[in-house]
């Protein structure tokens, strides 16, 4: 009587030994015990690894998220999130709560994650701080629209682009815009 030994493959896992490469007889199971009655050569059979991908919300304010299962080497789309937070816009998942770049877009096509066999992964949100920028032509006529923009929320002093349209009034010459409606040169 001899052991079955184990057999590794990345992202698979042996489902016994058998008799053929595909097919065939099954002769045991790893770790089993096996008492050939010939010379014969045993070939180990796989099947994928399966794990769990998990969303976090990182902040979020609403909404919630199922797991997704997945299976080694075959791909498929990352479920489209439905997290939301107050003031912030999502931009992507990241594999590391804290960073500020995304790891993959929503709905992405993703595989092979994890080689492990009922791993998990986690995806964490990635939010970004949604601003709005008003304009007030102080005293002036033709103040441009409010333009929407983001700003990384781990980062500071992200810049945004101010509107190019100036706003006009009879004597004066615009000089810019600044936050503060009594101030005598533009920021």
């Amino acid at each position: 009587s001899i052991t079955l030994p184990n057999a590794t493959k990345t992202g698979y896992h042996c489902t016994g030994w058998y008799t053929s490469a595909s097919g065939g007889t099954k002769r045991g199971d790893v770790g089993g015990s096996y008492t050939p009655t010939q010379s014969e050569t045993l070939y180990a059979q796989w099947a994928p690894n399966t794990y769990t991908i998990k969303f976090n919300g990182n902040g979020a304010t609403g909404g919630s998220m199922s797991d997704l299962s997945m299976t080694y080497d075959s791909a498929k789309n990352l479920t489209s999130n439905t997290f939301t937070r107050t003031g912030y816009t999502f931009f992507g998942w990241i594999t590391n709560k804290d960073a500020t770049k995304e790891t993959y877009t929503n709905g992405q096509s993703v595989n092979n994650l994890t080689a492990t066999n009922g791993g998990t992964i986690d995806l964490y949100a990635l939010w970004r701080k949604t601003i709005t920028v008003s304009y007030d032509a102080n005293g002036g006529s033709e103040a441009p629209e409010a333009s929407p923009g983001t700003l990384y929320n781990a980062q500071p002093n992200v810049s945004i682009t101010l509107s190019s349209t100036k706003p006009t009034r009879t004597g004066y010459t615009f000089l810019g815009w600044n936050t503060d409606k009594n101030a005598t040169s533009a920021t």
